[in-house]
């Protein structure tokens, strides 16, 4: 059962369910489940951020991200070993981050980002894949060679893909859960699907996280309303501003939490192993030597880079 808080905000009551989120009409409850994901990009050390949202329960938070330094770094902090220990023991399951510069970072070292989470935190649950753009096939297929890669050798792991903005079917195959949304509060008022046939289907409500900041208090049921009509089954808003929306803790984060236990928890999606869009090639012996076989794997298949082209030599130079 997911966690109740008691609070109250703004001079109205909130029991369990009731009272002041009555403020969402029912027409919001387009979605039929939803959860929360948290960017925790504060050191989990420096502030009680990690465990505020880590007390709301893995039925209302089922994972989160983290962030040492732009990526995993290249040294083990052990304030997140610990952090990541604890969310183990809720099971909450923590992912790692890392980010193309919009699919302009070369392949290799984002491969190595990804490898040295699972070397440096062998608790990590999966990657976010950050800074990505929608593109043509060349960025369809950066992407694809990504998450072959974690799903090859990790089949069981959480990918996310983050666009940070409206995502078409083209990359359906190539991640679990897609941020197809995450902007300050105003520019969300006017936040639409743009595939309205992968973004706006019910039945894909699992695969959309949005993320919404410099939400004040008295738009708190606005952006409910919002997030569950946009298709939305995960969700995080906070009160911080657009400079650093992922310090701490949003001022409201009780409600919130409360407020996600009206629905039933989002099911973590697995899109599993697919193929690869036509057009990509095999680069492996471009690859090989950026992956790390000592990691912790699930699986034994061998993962290969693989880069859309139609000139090979061009690309082993660009990787």
């Amino acid at each position: 059962m997911r966690k109740i808080f008691r609070t109250i905000l703004g001079g109205f009551v909130a029991i369990g369910l009731v009272a002041v989120w009555c403020l969402i009409p029912a027409k919001a409850l387009a979605v039929n489940s939803q959860s929360i994901a948290v960017p925790l990009y504060a050191p989990p050390d420096k502030s009680t951020f990690w465990d505020d949202i880590r007390a709301a329960g893995s039925a209302s938070v089922p994972f989160v991200i983290a962030n040492p330094n732009n990526g995993p770094g290249s040294a083990v902090l052990p304030a997140y070993t610990t952090a990541l220990a604890k969310n183990d023991a809720a099971n909450i399951k923590t992912l790692g981050y890392v980010q193309t510069n919009y699919q302009s970072r070369p392949v290799k070292d984002v491969y190595r980002d990804i490898d040295s989470w699972y070397r440096l935190y062998p608790s990590t649950k999966g990657i976010m894949i950050d800074l990505v753009k929608e593109g043509g096939p060349v960025e369809a297929c950066y992407v694809a060679a990504l998450y072959t890669h974690i799903k090859n050798v990790r089949p069981n792991d959480v990918v996310v893909v983050n666009p940070a903005g409206n995502i078409s079917a083209a990359y359906e195959p190539y991640g679990d859960i897609f941020v197809n949304a995450a902007t300050d509060y105003e520019t969300y008022l006017n936040w639409k699907p743009r595939h309205a046939s992968f973004e706006a289907r019910p039945e894909n409500q699992n695969r959309f996280w949005h993320i919404v900041y410099g939400v004040k208090p008295d738009q708190f049921g606005s952006v409910f309303e919002r997030l569950r009509t946009n298709n939305a089954g995960w969700m995080y808003f906070t009160d911080k501003a657009a400079a650093a929306p992922f310090s701490g803790t949003p001022s409201f984060w009780q409600n919130e939490a409360s407020e996600v236990g009206a629905l039933p928890a989002t099911a973590i999606p697995n899109r599993g192993v697919t193929s690869l869009p036509r057009g990509c090639i095999s680069l492996s012996a471009s690859a090989d030597t950026s992956i790390n076989y000592n990691i912790s794997k699930q699986s034994t298949v061998t993962s290969v880079c693989l880069l859309y082209t139609s000139d090979a030599a061009d690309d082993l130079t660009r990787v």
